[in-house]
């Protein structure tokens, strides 16, 4: 039989496409009137796909109705992500067998999402960079002088978060078998900042403050220990989510992302929806 979608051939009663990945009415080829081969493709492949359909009973146009707005949002979707991939020039050549071993679900959310949060403190270091030039234009100089060394220091933070981000993004487009210890790396250094930072705040509150610094030291730790709680619960919960999703195994197309872990290289994996490709 072939797919209703791209017509490329594919297995009979097959459930998706091997080559566009995309779900396919159920059709016995069989009860249809008979197979149809790649002579009366070539000849006629259209007609014996619309025929096909209309034997049906309109099942393929129901489907596709019924799920117009989820079949636009995969489209698009599907547009983008091979733009994405064509420009990073990545090129799978063998054929999609089932729906998990294409970006998608909420691992692609979180990939396009590191992509969006990039994007966006892009964005925030051009506006720190403008004010810092008005500032400068405004006050002759002096305010250059004055705030400077703290603007480049928000410049430089937002430069490693950018970093951060985009190496995520790709790493997920290229099936880099490293992201997961990457991403615990960057889960750890940033959970030893953050704690790090807060106790640079307290020992100067407590300079500066004297005797009154207790109470100072008390309202930051009330905000310091629910921040890391925070953030140590979400890490836990990537980390689970990456353990044990049988999409991302299937995407991946193999457990090394798992073996190379961190904190998951001694757990039972999980098994991928379909065998892995060679």
């Amino acid at each position: 039989m072939f797919c209703v979608h791209c017509g490329k051939e594919i297995p009979d009663n097959a459930g998706f496409c091997s080559y566009c990945g995309k779900k396919l009415p159920i059709v016995n080829v069989a009860e249809q009137g008979g197979d149809i081969n790649k002579n009366n493709f070539s000849n006629g492949a259209s007609a014996n796909i619309n025929n096909q359909q209309e034997n049906m009973g309109g099942y393929a146009g129901s489907y596709q109705n019924s799920g117009g707005a989820t079949n636009t949002a995969g489209n698009l979707f599907d547009t983008v992500q091979s733009k994405v991939q064509e420009t990073l020039k990545i090129n799978d050549p063998q054929p999609i067998t089932h729906p998990f071993q294409k970006l998608g679900g909420f691992l692609a959310v979180l990939a396009y999402g590191w992509l969006i949060t990039s994007i966006y403190m892009i964005w925030c270091v051009l506006k720190t960079i403008g004010s810092l030039i008005a500032v400068n234009k405004a006050t002759s100089g002096l305010g250059s002088i004055l705030t400077g060394p703290i603007l480049l220091i928000v410049v430089l933070i937002y430069g490693v978060a950018i970093y951060l981000c985009m190496k995520m993004f790709l790493m997920i487009q290229k099936k880099d078998t490293g992201f997961l210890r990457f991403y615990e790396l960057t889960g750890i250094v940033l959970l030893g900042a953050v704690v790090l930072m807060y106790i640079i705040i307290a020992i100067y509150l407590h300079k500066s403050l004297g005797t009154y610094a207790k109470y100072a030291t008390s309202a930051i730790w009330a905000s310091a220990i629910p921040s890391l709680i925070l953030l140590g619960v979400s890490f836990a919960l990537m980390l689970r989510y990456f353990w044990k999703s049988v999409r991302v195994r299937t995407y991946f197309g193999t457990d090394a992302y798992l073996r190379n872990s961190i904190f998951l290289s001694n757990k039972p994996y999980p098994a991928p929806a379909v065998p892995d490709r060679a």
